[in-house]
């Protein structure tokens, strides 16, 4: 099985280099890379158009930037595959990510989503996200933030997944209504 990574992108040619890398990790997971360009204007695109890859990659470019859930709408109604990942453009994937979110996701049919734990950018030893939650007050929170990265580690339900990293069952958004 593989997914379809969809990645909105504005003007964020300076992470690309990286996190096309990473994706090398695990490109027997990845069907597709599809690439959502809202308007940039800083080299995105020819940085996208000079490279090879290891998998497949597509762009779609839109003349503005409609934002990110108009932009990952767009990848995943494009996308070719029954899992999507939802990737942000400055991340970095670490090797076999993506085949454990495959894994989980395809092992259980009443799992709609999947999160990544996501390390922060400028100190991998800490956790961006883990998943979200939400209090009394129904105010979602990220789960694990500021935490250890060594934190986290095992498989736990969550209330939401943040879609910066998150993998999920295109049949299920398509029911539901998109992002």
């Amino acid at each position: 099985m593989k997914a379809s990574v969809v990645t909105p992108n504005y003007n964020g040619e300076k992470f690309l280099k990286t996190f096309f890398e990473s994706l090398n990790n695990d490109c027997e997971c990845i069907g597709e890379v599809i690439i959502v360009d809202n308007g940039s204007t800083d080299g995105s695109l020819e940085f996208i158009e000079k490279n090879e890859f290891d998998f497949p990659v597509r762009v779609i470019e839109n003349t503005e930037n409609l934002g990110f859930s108009p932009a990952v709408n767009q990848g995943i109604m494009e996308a070719e595959n029954e899992y999507i990942f939802s990737l942000n453009n400055d991340t970095e994937v670490k090797k076999g990510s993506i085949r454990a979110m495959i894994n989980l996701i395809s092992s259980h049919e009443d799992v709609f989503s999947v999160q990544a734990k996501m390390l922060q950018y400028k100190n991998k030893n800490l956790i961006d996200d883990a998943g979200d939650e939400y209090n009394l007050l129904a105010w979602t929170k990220k789960v694990g933030e500021n935490h250890s990265s060594d934190e986290y580690s095992e498989v736990c339900d969550i209330f939401s997944a943040c879609a910066g990293a998150a993998m999920y069952k295109k049949s299920i958004i398509l029911d539901i209504g998109m992002f």
